[in-house]
C-alpha cells in the first residue's frame, strides 16, 4: 500500500514551510502552525485574528468557508477564552456586534461551514425548526421525500410511469422493477401508495 504524502505547507505564525509527511487527512488540512509553539503563540492572538486565520474569505456572495476544527454536524468550532463557540456565530459577532441570549445565529445558506456574515442572520430555534421544514431538510426530524431524499432510486416521472404501464394491466411487479432498476418489492410499495404517495 502506498504511503499518501501531502503537500508542504507555510505556517501561519512563523512563516516557515513544514511539512508533516504521513499525518491522517482530515487533521492535516486544518493544521496551520509548524509546532506545539506555535499553536500556542496563535492561541494567545487576538480572537479576531485567530478566526480570520481559518476561515477562507471570498467574494461577498461566496459561502467562505471554516477551514478549523469542526463538530459532527460540520459547524466550525473556535476556543475563546476556554469555552468553545461556533463559528458562524463569531462571525457574526465580529460582523454586527453581539448576539442577545437565546437568540440563534442561522445560515442562509444551509451550508454549515459557512462563515460569510451576509450569510447569516438572527433567529429563535423556532425559526431554525421553520426553515428545516421549508426547504425539507432531513436533520430537523421530517423526512425528505420523493427525488429529495438522498437514497430515491425512482424519479416523479419514473412513479407516474409505472402507475400507468400498470393501470394497463400489461406488466407484472418484477418486470417492472427490472425496467426501472428497483426490486419488485419496491414497486409493490410504489403501486400501494406506501412510497411516492404524494404523486
Amino acid at each position: 500500500m502506498a504511503v499518501k504524502r501531502y503537500p508542504d505547507k507555510t505556517c501561519d505564525v512563523c512563516g516557515k514551510v513544514f511539512s508533516k509527511g504521513t499525518r491522517q487527512a482530515s487533521r492535516w488540512n486544518r493544521q496551520t502552525c509548524c509546532s506545539r509553539t506555535c499553536a500556542g503563540k496563535m492561541r494567545k492572538r487576538p480572537l479576531g485574528e485567530r478566526f480570520w486565520a481559518f476561515a477562507s474569505k471570498g467574494r461577498k456572495n461566496d459561502c467562505w468557508q471554516w477551514n478549523g476544527s469542526v463538530n459532527n454536524n460540520g459547524y466550525g468550532r473556535l476556543n475563546r477564552n476556554g469555552r468553545i463557540v461556533y463559528a458562524h456565530r463569531l462571525s457574526y459577532e465580529l460582523a454586527y456586534g453581539c448576539v442577545p441570549d437565546g437568540v440563534d445565529v442561522l445560515h442562509r445558506c444551509d451550508n454549515p461551514p459557512c462563515v460569510n456574515p451576509t450569510h447569516l442572520f438572527l433567529g429563535t430555534q423556532a425559526d431554525n425548526n421553520l426553515d428545516c421544514r421549508e426547504k425539507g431538510r432531513h436533520s430537523c426530524g421530517i423526512r425528505p421525500r420523493g427525488e429529495r431524499h438522498s437514497r430515491a432510486k425512482l424519479t416523479e416521472r419514473d412513479v407516474k410511469k409505472i402507475h400507468r404501464l400498470h393501470g394497463e394491466g400489461k406488466v407484472s411487479h418484477k418486470l417492472l422493477g427490472e425496467m426501472f432498476g428497483v426490486s419488485r418489492s419496491a414497486i409493490s410499495l410504489v403501486l400501494s401508495r406506501k412510497n411516492w404517495s404524494h404523486v
